[in-house]
């Protein structure tokens, strides 16, 4: 039996650049979450932030998913990471949290574009047979930094200067960008040829709306993703209010469990890459896992139990993460791959946004416990939606994970 290669030279690069700058972000991601905390005191600030990071997800997927289907991924990998490195390094100059959430918008932008186009770049570096194994070996090293990332981040903020971490961050994603130059270019053959005889945006849109309405695969991983994303983006509001005001944790305690997310997301990464779970069974098992994490934080308000909690909704969010990547990759044409993976960026985007609002009004009037407890019994029941998941027709491989 031939032997599946899942990381080819030409992912290489790619693979480097990202356990750099993705160790950076969650560096970034960690630390300014406490800083705005320390600053502010609002939960609603927090949610705010969460806004800030998710809006352009929403608004500009779309349209980062036809303009990535139409040019050079290389380039805008290299572009997105060169710009996103200058926004990180623009907060070196201000103290002032508006200008900041300004900066922090502009990252999160540029990463619109960047994402459908390293997904698009892997799909086409990968053949179907290994594509599942080829993104849960990605989402393990990303996921890997997410343990290394705040940990790092809880140990260093209370000894050095905010500026240090965030000069440290910036240069991750210089380094990142530089990596993207080795990427061997994956332009599709037809790519370039008659560019005036393209189809225009509103057409382009309207073909990617119509796959999605056509698909009910697709509609299915949409729909079940999508409301275990709206529990996680609700859950990352209360998670750190929880932490300091019910738990009392410090700085690097709150690290070390944050961390232990990581551990989980990687775990759950390895699992799926071990072929120990089946495709159509990753939003099932993955909702199953966030309940539980769920409610062990709301019922045993013990830092061990809530280690252990956080681990099992690592695992959870890595299979739904990436299992419904994978299942709209193998259901959707390759031609079209970066609209429909930008259109369930926008659906997810949307509703961490609302998540994002109504966790912050949630937390403000019930508090973090009742709110806790809610979420556990949402996700279990969104994930038995998954039931029965299968692929048809000429996509059944997904069916045979």
């Amino acid at each position: 039996m031939r032997k599946k290669t899942v990381l080819t030279p030409e992912l290489l690069p790619l693979v480097i650049g990202q356990f750099i700058s993705s160790w950076g972000e969650w560096i970034f991601d960690f630390f300014i979450l406490i800083y705005v905390y320390d600053k502010t005191t609002s939960p609603m600030m927090i949610a705010l932030l969460t806004i800030v990071q998710v809006a352009p997800n929403v608004a500009l997927s779309p349209a980062a998913g036809i303009y990535v289907d139409r040019h050079e991924r290389t380039r805008i990998l290299f572009l997105t990471d060169l710009i996103r490195g200058a926004a990180i390094l623009g907060i070196l100059f201000f103290d002032n949290i508006a200008v900041i959430f300004w900066l922090i918008l502009l990252k999160s932008t540029v990463s619109v574009f960047f994402d459908p186009a390293r997904i698009s770049y892997i799909t086409e570096a990968s053949d179907e047979a290994s594509l599942l194994t080829t993104n849960s070996a990605f989402s393990f090293i990303y996921t890997s930094t997410m343990a290394l990332g705040p940990l790092t981040a809880g140990f260093l903020y209370g000894r050095f200067r905010m500026e240090w971490l965030v000069l440290f961050v910036a240069l991750t994603y210089f380094i990142s960008a530089a990596t993207s130059l080795k990427l061997p270019k994956a332009v599709k053959e037809n790519q370039n040829e008659f560019p005036d005889a393209r189809p225009s945006f509103t057409s382009e849109l309207k073909n990617g709306l119509s796959y999605l309405g056509r698909d009910r695969r697709i509609q299915r991983v949409f729909l079940v993703s999508a409301g275990l994303i709206f529990a996680i983006g609700v859950f990352n509001i209360v998670e750190m209010i929880y932490c300091q005001s019910v738990l009392n944790l410090t700085d690097e305690q709150i690290g070390f469990l944050y961390s232990c997310d990581g551990v989980g997301l990687a775990l759950g990464a390895w699992l799926i890459g071990m072929n120990r779970i089946r495709l159509k069974n990753t939003l099932l098992f993955g909702g199953i896992l966030l309940a539980i994490n769920f409610f062990a934080l709301a019922v045993f308000r013990n830092y061990i139990v809530v280690i252990i909690g956080n681990l099992a909704g690592g695992i959870g969010n890595t299979f739904i993460l990436t299992g419904s990547q994978t299942l709209v990759q193998l259901f959707s044409p390759k031609e079209d791959i970066g609209k429909i993976i930008s259109l369930r960026y926008t659906v997810h985007g949307l509703f961490s946004l609302i998540a994002s609002f109504l966790g912050g009004i949630a937390l403000s009037r019930i508090g973090s416990v009742p709110l806790l407890v809610f979420l556990g019994i949402l996700a279990a029941g969104i994930s038995l939606l998954s039931v029965g998941m299968d692929g048809i027709g000429h996509d059944a491989v997904a069916a045979d994970f």
